[in-house]
């Protein structure tokens, strides 16, 4: 079964581009954010920024996930911002069949959509850790779906 991961910065449209993926592919959506452990909420919503030991339970909850869902015959497409090398190559790891899909998003755009936000995780201030995680990012990687153009578009171009 396969495994979509779609990444990127708060705001780049993770959750909107993996939605919108899954419902065409008619695969089982799942947003990363929702297996946030209570704590990770709780820190979140103070507007505490979380660490790598705040993560790792999360992202074996993601990895866990996955696992089920292929175990269960279902592909998915899964919602996760995955920043660092190292969440993503844990979320990789022994999942031959799952790939990562990061989305693009520049500066201006990431925090216009997080000052929109009424809910939810994400915060106008993750705007200046963004220009720093997708320039390194950037630096490294062949292609991205470039969210500056309508989801719509981003979409429409997998026919």
């Amino acid at each position: 079964m396969m495994t979509v991961i779609v990444a990127g910065v708060s705001g780049s449209g993770k959750s909107t581009v993996g939605e919108l993926l899954a419902e065409r592919l008619d695969w089982q959506f799942i947003d990363g954010d929702s297996l946030h452990p209570a704590a990770n909420i709780a820190k979140m919503a103070r507007g505490e920024p979380l660490t790598d030991a705040d993560r790792a339970p999360w992202l074996r909850r993601i990895g866990e996930r996955i696992d089920a869902e292929e175990e269960a015959g279902r592909h998915s497409v899964v919602a996760c911002s995955a920043l660092k090398r190292r969440y993503r190559t844990e979320l990789l790891r022994g999942r031959p069949d799952a790939w990562m899909a990061f989305l693009m998003i520049d500066y201006e755009a990431a925090c216009e959509r997080l000052a929109a936000r009424v809910v939810g995780v994400g915060r106008i201030e993750d705007c200046a850790d963004a220009v720093v995680v997708l320039a390194r990012i950037e630096a490294r990687a062949a292609s991205f779906a470039d969210t500056r153009d309508p989801v719509v578009h981003i979409i429409a171009f997998r026919d």
